[in-house]
């Protein structure tokens, strides 16, 4: 597993005009290993759990989810935090 390369694939989206191309762009990042993909799967799958986005407010289900994801995935810096949890956030908009 390299978390730098798992850092640097969350970190590097920048086309936020289609966030719904997030997880796909993120996956095909170039240097990931299957490993690195599998994390990123479950990092995915853990930001986008329902359980953090039942507020009716964005910013409470922003930070359960940002919250959920520093405690399972500590190796993700905020950036890779910040971008799982931003894409995560429009399905709920």
């Amino acid at each position: 597993m390299s978390e730098s390369r798992i850092n640097e694939a969350l970190a590097a989206f920048t086309n936020w005009e289609r966030p719904w191309l997030f997880e796909g762009t993120v996956q095909r990042f170039e240097g990931l290993s299957a490993p690195d993909r599998q994390i990123l799967a479950q990092a995915w799958s853990e930001a986008i759990d329902a359980e953090h986005w039942r507020s009716v407010e964005l910013e409470v289900g922003c930070k359960a989810a940002h919250e959920a994801l520093r405690k399972r995935f500590p190796m993700l810096s905020e950036a890779a935090l910040g971008a799982l949890v931003r894409a995560a956030s429009y399905p709920w908009r």
